[in-house]
């Protein structure tokens, strides 16, 4: 008969394990973003706690305690210079932290006017404002950071609004996709129905009700600009050395990378686990972005 057609004819036995799977699969899923949303809030706490905390200064050199390997007073071992590599470690999650801020701040501010004037100017304004995110995109943007970087000189500030300019654009324009998508929606229209002006409208429904897309691409660009950070700081145009941070330990570490790899990996490890914990959260948070606008 025709209704048998709908039905699932697996035996139990199959049917069970499929379950069994899915079940594994949902519970693997959140142990992934419960892990990575533990190790983010690691990161953070220790950033803001280190000046607080009973570490070794970053800074003091050791020519006796060269590449000591882990101890009590050195749980992390040290450096090419006998600096506590825990120390360093954690005192450099400090500027990258900032630096990912920074980035977003930067884009952020740069980004939300940019769509918003593109979407809500009129044809020839859009035209031109997205004619300039394509020029600009047209640039790598890790070259075109540090270019940026470069020209403004070797610091933290500028090379994380070099990171925010570049990246900025294509925020830009999802702003832009955004906010056409929701200005012809029911209660924008009947907002401006009813006096209020389109400046009004855009603030108080347009933008809350198109910011979801933004905020999960925002979070993407922390761990990419994360990662930014980190090469920019690994070429030297980010924090001024001897000032701990990540990339500046990478690239040290990348010179004795034979005889001690422990010195690039462990800045490496933390990298790693940190922006792809970056980018779990993004996935997270783009499911309860989708299922919100569902």
């Amino acid at each position: 008969m025709t209704w048998t057609k709908n039905l699932d004819l697996r035996s139990p036995r199959e049917l069970t394990a499929k379950l069994a799977e899915t079940v594994a699969n949902l519970n693997l899923s959140r142990t992934i973003r419960l892990f990575a949303g533990l190790w983010v809030a690691l990161v953070i706490i220790v950033a803001v706690l280190a000046p607080i905390l009973p570490l070794e200064d970053p800074l003091t050199i050791s020519l006796t305690h060269q590449f000591q390997g882990p101890t009590i007073n050195h749980l992390l071992g040290t450096d090419n210079v006998g600096r506590d590599t825990l120390s360093r470690l954690i005192w450099g999650s400090r500027p990258a932290l900032v630096g990912v801020f920074l980035a977003i701040l930067a884009a952020t501010i740069i980004s939300i006017p940019w769509g918003v004037a593109s979407a809500l100017g009129g044809a020839l304004f859009d035209n031109l404002l997205m004619r300039l995110a394509d020029g600009v995109l047209a640039f790598p943007q890790l070259i075109l950071a540090i270019t940026v970087a470069g020209l403004l000189g070797p610091s933290l500030d500028h090379t994380m609004l070099a990171i925010g300019i570049a990246f900025s654009p294509g925020l830009a324009r999802i702003v832009r996709a955004n906010i056409l998508q929701t200005r012809d929606r029911d209660y924008s229209m009947i907002s401006r129905q009813l006096g209020r002006s389109q400046l009004g409208a855009t603030i108080s429904h347009i933008i809350p009700n198109s910011i979801g897309p933004f905020i999960v691409q925002i979070n993407i660009l922390a761990g990419v600009a994360l990662l930014a950070e980190t090469g920019l700081n690994f070429l030297g145009l980010g924090v001024n050395p001897p000032a701990p941070s990540w990339g500046e330990m990478i690239s040290t570490g990348y010179q004795y990378l034979s005889p001690h790899p422990e010195l690039a990996l462990i800045p490496g490890i933390c990298v790693f686990l940190t922006v792809l914990s970056i980018f779990e959260l993004g996935d997270a948070l783009q499911d309860i972005v989708i299922r919100k606008s569902n």
